[in-house]
């Protein structure tokens, strides 16, 4: 089985493309086909990219784009520990720290370069949400989707630097058509870049690319060679860098990736094939299905999703999301029908109390809501609210009670339980002859039916007599 990947490669004044193969076998990368068109104004970007994609062989595969250098704002952030998850606890506060702007209009992402030490240099990359769009939308084709978006200039440097497969310093300078872009590499992590504009001021950025080159010489290797590796189309094309070349001692390597990557390439291809031209848009898609886990990734906000869609591995893990989420969601509707269902349980066992309560003789209740709404139906026809309204009420009876109950009888009532139709009241009397007339004068009230009277054994020893009055009211 074989994969397929195009990078392409913007410049600015031309965009160059490359299609590669990789068989899952053997691990054989191959050169499919090269593309090179021009352009003079930004508003030509698209017709240009959907002219390359039409064309056989770059009507399939995954698509890579690089964005122009000139375009992105970086900040180098030393970090006191290496761990990616610390990094990314911590990144956001160091990064607002460092900027003048708000990052809530940027895209931002990141690489992290370890240390011997266990500490680490992160390099920050960030480009206007306005622009990360903008090339997003380029790729906006039907059957089309962008896979990443990286950098032209650091694709093909973290390659470089892993080929040399040493940790000596060296600087890798990318050149475009109106500038150049330095990249220190200080013991395999990059330690800087400077860009500079080189259109129509010659001497001026002369003399900043070899003071640059000159600084990072002084304090990385004083006393050894510096080693300069030279790749963009601008290399082969501006005055400026020549006269760099002429002027700075140490030699300039011009990077062919294809031979550090040993990518093959049919004979055909082989005369179009120009380092310096393509060794971006190689870098790109050999990243997009060789290591797609480096480099940077700014794709635009709103075209995140596509992105996570891009590929079958990123479409079973984006299932998997939604199968959670979907489940959770039906938990919880599942969870609050059960809350529900308790609650409406706990009401029917109250509703049945409480007709029991009020018709002790019912037996079983099977539904106590209906029950009781026939009750209170049947008691409004009857002129009267439930059967508790029937007898007399709690203040009647104290009145009744204290009516009959003349002051030199001498009882002190401490206790009174009102529970229709039985009221209880306890008290103390002086002598049991006394508590007797109370039992015969409450006889005598029209809203008691009986009175029955406790007395503690023994009584008419004492000074104090506990009573206990056992009343049952009449119903109306």
């Amino acid at each position: 089985m074989k994969e397929y990947s195009i990078g392409i490669d913007i410049g600015e004044r031309s965009i160059k493309a490359v299609k590669i193969q990789r068989s899952r076998l053997s691990g054989r990368v191959e050169i499919l086909a090269l593309e090179e068109l021009s352009y003079e104004k930004k508003t030509e970007l698209r017709l240009v990219l959907e002219y390359i994609l039409k064309k056989e062989p770059f009507v399939s595969g995954k698509v890579n784009l690089n964005l122009p250098m000139h375009e992105c704002y970086f900040v180098s952030i030393p970090m006191p520990f290496s761990s990616r998850k610390k990094v990314e606890q911590t990144i956001h506060y160091e990064i607002e720290s460092r900027v003048p702007f708000s990052l809530r209009d940027f895209k931002v992402d990141y690489q992290i370069f370890p240390t011997a030490d266990g500490t680490s240099e992160v390099l920050v990359a960030m480009i206007p949400s306005s622009r990360a769009e903008f090339y997003g939308e380029l790729l906006n084709f039907p059957h089309r989707m962008m896979r990443y978006l990286d950098i032209s200039g650091l694709s093909s440097f973290g390659l470089i630097a892993e080929s040399l497969n040493n940790k000596t310093s060296f600087v890798y300078v990318h050149q475009e058509a109106s500038s150049v872009h330095l990249l220190f590499c200080n013991q395999e992590r990059l330690a800087d870049i400077r860009s500079l504009a080189v259109n129509g001021e010659t001497e001026n950025a002369k003399a900043q690319i070899k003071a640059a080159i000159n600084l990072f010489k002084i304090r990385s290797l004083p006393k050894s060679e510096l080693a300069i590796y030279v790749s963009g189309n601008g290399s082969t094309e501006n005055e400026t860098f020549e006269k760099v070349q002429t002027e700075i001692k140490e030699h300039f390597n011009v990077v062919d990736l294809r031979t550090l990557l040993r990518v093959e390439m049919d004979e055909r291809l082989a005369s179009r094939w120009h380092p310096q031209k393509f060794n971006e848009a190689l870098a790109l898609a050999y990243r997009g299905i060789v290591r797609p886990k480096e480099g940077f990734h700014l794709v635009s906000p709103h075209r995140g999703l596509k992105d996570l869609l891009g590929s079958m591995a990123d479409k079973k893990w984006f299932a998997v999301a939604a199968g959670i989420v979907l489940f959770l969601f039906i938990l919880e509707g599942l969870l609050e029908y059960v809350i529900i269902q308790t609650k409406i349980k706990g009401l029917e066992n109250e509703m049945r109390r409480a007709y029991q309560a009020l018709i002790p003789d019912s037996g079983a209740v099977k539904d106590p809501l209906r029950r009781l709404t026939a009750l209170v139906e049947q008691e409004r026809k009857k002129g009267s609210s439930f059967h508790l309204l029937s007898f007399p009420s709690f203040v009647h009876v104290m009145g009744e009670i204290s009516r009959l109950i003349p002051p030199d009888y001498k009882i002190l009532i401490d206790k009174m339980d009102y529970r229709p139709p039985s009221v209880t009241m306890k008290g103390v009397v002086k002598d049991p002859s006394s508590a007797e007339k109370i039992k015969q004068r409450l006889e005598q009230s029209s809203l008691i039916e009986k009175a029955d009277l406790e007395l503690p054994v023994g009584a008419g020893k004492e000074e104090r007599i506990y009573v206990t009055y056992s009343l049952k009211l009449k119903q109306k």
